[in-house]
């Protein structure tokens, strides 16, 4: 019972008293006393109406930014697609562009520094006073002027029915629309770097094998880098970082001693490089910069405070990876697709800043690999390990109050906790369809020490591999006429050539390799056929393994699943000598390129088909038949594919050399280009023939891909070299030995050799 305290002051007349004198030293005071009754009157009734005014605007004022947020979040209710950034800054060209980016909402959050008057059409902005108001419990555990108020933005995109977020910084500029990031929840094939070591350092995959990311442990940099990897079918991964050209994110070690001081880094990756994932139990870090979120990993979004703000997101890069694999999800690394201009620093102070970094990192991962986690709930698993990076002292007591905070946040705004998974981790989602897969990037040139221009590094390349080869079978200006080759030859570098190879590997692909070269920067070689691992590394070659004899469609395929940033790829075998200069620019505008010659009808072809010259498959004309008759059961094509495949089909039925034939002989050795948007109608087509019976005949689908496209164009090939002579229109010999070059066969080698006479 609770009793009230009784006094003689608390009777009402005594109150009343108490309130006269109140209200009559207050009119004293504002000098109202001394006024004349009816001017005192009028007086006091303008104080009441200024203060009803005042308390009106103050209640307007205090809500008017969420009124406008109110307002935007109606306008863009249904995006999904969401990039955060936190600024200091008025609005950059960085954020001005991002703005325009269709189907993508852009949220900005403030700082007590950040300009009161920042405004920007198709951005909503969060200032300190509207963050407020949002009612996050993680609020009260984040400091004013930190990086880390980011994570209000996370929280506020999640609510909001974000299932993609794009976290960059106001000094990045990311190109091609963000298309270099994988926004979609559907499986694919990628890239899953094969290995046991305890980390992994992207920037080596993407063509700087000197530098490293900042948060990459120190003593781990002179490491062999993995170059094996695992190609097949992935969920897609949870986190996607990627790779900046320009001033890159490296560590303030690295800006100090690489980093000529009249100017910034200008550094490139190879762009054309494959993304790739990394194996449960291998760390890299990633950064906040410029990295893509499903919805899958907007847990591991928080940023902790308890580091210093130059750290924060590595610490948390970690300490994500580790926990995501208790739930299935994947890391994955991406070809450049921003350029950053960075805003100015103190190199001094940033490594005063990461000097913590710098000691202790190594030890963190040694930590968070060791870790076990105890709970049978992945959020008290996300508790357990940020309390165990407390008591080994990463981590600061604040820090296990900011993810207590936002856990709690997640679930008020809706966001389902991860299940844990019960089996092994493992990104491939079946080994029966995996290949293996060697790669080598294209060696960018990058800073020497106080050196402005930028060089290639020593033996970053096989160049000189190459010429102490050519040099052997040639001589040595033969190795000169290569290394000029390399500066005075067309470059075709956004395509991709693909060479089949049937023959002994280690005999055939460094004539190959010296020959296409100057002209390819990018090649991959695909073959069942043996090759040591010393032989691949010591040239330095990209090899896709695949488990039959080889095939233009096969390995034009998986090279697409690769994920390659190319335009166009091109398939040749180890038998064809390719006319490189510029007779192949004059077949760009064409949409696909065949073979001439595609069925083998002439005596002469046939008998090199008897032989095994040249690589053949009879053929009953019933297949085509059998294809027309299931045409309608295949769901994959559309009702006009379906009449222009019949249409086509029909067609040839009534050609006189196909009626004259009872069984047909076609050659399968096939030269053939595509540009990177026609490969998924030929992996369509493929479709046809995955069944075991009609596998064999899987070399058809390009004819039936020609048969849906109005512009194609052929290669003219001959058996003789003076076809490809600059004043003849051949486009590529074949067959041509390339395997008897290194044989007694001096005929052979002197063509061979004469090919790199031009460049003298």
């Amino acid at each position: 019972m609770i009793r009230r305290r009784v006094d003689e002051n608390s009777s009402p007349s005594k109150q009343m008293e108490r309130m006269k004198t109140l209200r009559l030293r207050t009119i004293r005071f504002f000098g109202i006393g001394m006024l004349p009754r009816r001017r005192r009157l009028f007086y006091m009734f303008g104080a009441v109406i200024l203060f009803s005014l005042a308390y009106y605007f103050y209640l307007g004022n205090s809500d008017n930014d969420l009124d406008e947020i109110d307002n935007l979040e109606a306008e863009f209710v249904s995006t999904e697609k969401w990039i955060v950034i936190t600024t200091i800054h008025s609005p950059t060209s960085t954020v001005k562009a991002l703005s325009n980016l269709h189907g993508w909402q852009v949220l900005v959050v403030g700082d007590r520094k950040t300009p009161n008057s920042w405004r920007l059409p198709n951005v909503i902005f969060l200032d300190v006073k509207s963050q407020k108001s949002l009612g996050f419990k993680v609020l009260h555990h984040l400091p004013y002027d930190s990086y880390t108020r980011k994570t209000i933005g996370y929280l506020y995109a999640i609510k909001r029915g974000a299932k993609y977020i794009y976290e960059v910084d106001d000094d990045n500029f990311p190109q091609e629309g963000l298309n270099g990031f994988h926004v979609s929840s559907e499986a694919m094939s990628h890239l899953v770097l094969s290995t046991n070591n305890l980390t992994s350092n992207p920037y080596v995959h993407f063509g700087q094998m000197s530098l490293w990311p900042r948060g990459y442990p120190l003593d781990r940099i002179g490491l062999s880098p993995d170059r094996t990897y695992e190609l097949c079918e992935t969920r897609s991964p949870a986190i996607q970082q990627g790779v900046v050209n320009g001033d890159p994110d490296v560590d303030a070690l690295t800006r100090m001693t690489r980093r000529h001081k009249s100017g910034k880094l200008l550094l490139q990756f190879d762009k054309t490089a494959p993304p790739y994932m990394l194996p449960p139990g291998t760390y890299a870090p990633f950064n906040s910069q410029n990295t893509f979120f499903q919805r899958g990993a907007f847990w591991a979004m928080v940023l902790p405070t308890g580091v210093p703000d130059r750290v924060s997101d590595i610490f948390r890069s970690y300490w994500a990876q580790r926990l995501m694999w208790l739930i299935g999800e994947s890391l994955a690394f991406a070809p450049p697709n921003a350029i950053q201009e960075r805003s100015g620093h103190s190199d001094l102070k940033d490594a005063e800043d990461e000097s913590e970094m710098y000691h202790g990192i190594g030890q963190y991962i040694k930590k968070l690999n060791e870790w076990q986690c105890e709970e049978i709930s992945f959020y008290e698993c996300v508790k357990e390990l940020s309390q165990e990076l407390v008591n080994a002292g990463f981590w600061k007591s604040q820090d296990v109050d900011v993810v207590d905070a936002w856990i709690s946040d997640l679930f008020s705004v809706g966001y389902q906790e991860p299940e844990m998974i019960k089996s092994k981790p493992d990104p491939c989602l079946s080994e029966d369809h995996s290949l293996n897969v060697v790669f080598y990037p294209v060696e960018q040139s990058t800073m020497m020490p106080h050196d402005p221009s930028l060089n290639l590094l020593p033996k970053s390349t096989n160049r000189e591999i190459v010429m102490d080869s050519l040099s052997s079978l040639c001589g040595s200006s033969h190795a000169r006429y290569w290394k000029f080759a390399l500066d005075k030859a067309h470059k075709y570098s956004d395509t991709l050539l693909i060479i089949s190879i049937y023959r002994d590997f280690e005999t055939v692909v460094p004539l190959l390799e010296a020959f296409y070269k100057p002209n390819f920067p990018r090649i991959l070689y695909c073959t069942n056929r043996k090759a040591s691992a010393a032989f691949i590394r010591n040239w330095r070659l990209s090899v896709l393994m695949v488990k039959r004899s080889p095939s233009a469609v096969e390995c034009l395929v998986d090279a697409h699943d690769m994920q390659y940033n190319v335009r166009a790829y091109l398939h040749i075998t180890d038998q064809m000598w390719m006319k490189t200069e510029d007779q192949l620019t004059k077949k760009q505008p064409p949409l696909m390129w065949l073979t001439g010659e595609f069925d083998a009808y002439k005596p002469h072809t046939l008998n090199l088909c008897d032989v095994g010259a040249i690589h053949c498959q009879v053929m009953s004309k019933d297949v085509l038949l059998n294809i027309v008759k299931d045409l309608d059961d295949m769901a994959f094509l559309s009702d006009r594919k379906r009449t222009k495949l019949r249409t086509c089909i029909s067609k040839m039925e009534r050609d006189p050399s196909w009626v004259a034939q009872k069984e047909l002989v076609w050659i399968t050795d096939m030269a053939l280009h595509l540009p990177e948007r026609l490969v998924p109608d030929l992996k369509r087509l493929r479709q046809i023939f995955l069944s075991t019976t009609q596998l064999p005949y899987e070399f058809l689908a390009p004819l039936l891909l020609e048969c849906d496209q109005l512009t194609i164009d052929y290669l003219e090939h001959s058996e003789t070299l003076d076809s490809v002579s600059p004043e003849k229109n051949g486009d590529y010999v074949f067959p041509f030995p390339f395997y008897n070059v290194t044989s007694n066969n001096q005929d052979v080698r002197r063509h061979y050799c004469s090919h790199f006479k031009k460049f003298q």
